[in-house]
């Protein structure tokens, strides 16, 4: 500012900074930053405010004071892939491909309302930096391709991909490194994955690092598989016990609606418990479905309501009030592994 002190206004603009890993991550303020970011004063369903409505200067239809901007989510969504924040990515990510359908089809406005899922009149009917966030929160983010930061040649291109709950594979093809050109192919099933890299071009290495959800273990070796990345194809088989995944139920998206569905800030798994932090407007419950390939001994922060092959759903209600969002975390505490799932 021109008084010399930093701007303190909640912002996304703070996702920048932390998708590029600037800052130390193991810095308190990382955390709660990126719990912010993931959060209702920033996060709506169709992506991010650049000012957060908590601010004083927050003015939904303001084109620079708090309506949302579809390429600005992309940087949010990058910050929480790079910080391993997958459900809440996940949540910007999805949101940024249902854009391309709620009004013209196939078109990503440039800016929409931070209050109500519709474009500003202002905007820019179809644009191509909104896209972009889409693009790049896919191939950056969950994807997770990321260049080598050496400029030695034999430094690998690395792939970190952290695929939501219901994906079963991911495949890239062409994927362009200096002289080589990668097909890759990641296929998920309740035992691990299988990994396979063609190259059609010159021998480069490529890292590829599996994102596991919490409560995952490598039965043998590490998530990290470094493939020569010459001519030909390369496999790999590595064996995973599945985590706990969690999935809110959701209704599509409408236009015209104000902000409303459950927001998943983080989520954990140590010592036996898994915890999610999440965020719920009062007066409202939210249903979420969990992979569970654990026995359940006790719930906090909301019900168990079903339990049926290893699929949990529980209801959470949130007290306050009115109009007000309410965080909370939903915690279960777990015993010994299921032998199926």
């Amino acid at each position: 500012m021109k008084s010399g002190r930093g701007d303190v206004e909640p912002s996304a603009w703070t996702a920048f900074g932390l998708w590029r890993r600037v800052f130390d991550a193991s810095r308190p303020e990382v955390s709660s930053t990126l719990d912010e970011l993931a959060a209702s004063g920033i996060g709506t369903e169709w992506g991010t405010r650049m000012l957060s409505r908590e601010s004083d200067a927050y003015e939904p239809q303001s084109y620079n004071n708090g309506a949302v901007w579809p390429f600005l989510t992309g940087f949010t969504t990058l910050a929480l892939y790079a910080h391993h924040r997958p459900d809440a990515a996940w949540q910007y990510l999805r949101a940024a491909a249902d854009l391309a359908f709620i009004e013209t089809r196939g078109y990503t406005p440039e800016v929409f309302s931070g209050d109500r899922l519709r474009s500003l009149d202002q905007a820019v009917p179809h644009q191509l930096f909104s896209t972009s966030g889409f693009v790049s929160g896919l191939l950056r983010g969950l994807a997770g391709l990321r260049e080598p930061s050496s400029a030695d040649p034999g430094a690998p291109l690395t792939l970190s991909p952290q695929l939501p709950s219901r994906w079963s594979w991911l495949r890239l093809h062409r994927v362009h490194w200096r002289d080589a050109i990668y097909d890759i192919s990641i296929v998920r099933d309740s035992g691990g994955f299988d990994v396979s890299v063609s190259n059609a071009g010159q021998t480069r290495p490529l890292l590829v690092t599996l994102g596991l959800e919490p409560g995952a273990t490598v039965e043998k070796g590490t998530a990290a598989v470094r493939f020569a990345g010459r001519t030909g194809t390369e496999k790999t088989r590595v064996s995973v016990r599945p985590g706990i995944t969690i999935d809110p139920v959701e209704e599509p998206l409408r236009t015209g609606e104000a902000p409303q569905r459950l927001r998943i800030l983080r989520t954990s798994f140590e010592a036996g418990r898994y915890v999610a932090r999440v965020q719920g407007l009062s007066g409202r419950t939210y249903k979420v479905r969990l992979r569970m390939p654990f026995d359940i001994t006790g719930v906090e922060g909301g019900t168990a309501v079903d339990d049926h092959g290893g699929i949990v759903e529980i209801a959470m209600r949130f007290e306050g009030a009115a109009g007000e969002w309410v965080s909370k975390d939903l915690s279960i505490a777990t015993s010994r592994r299921r032998h199926a799932f």
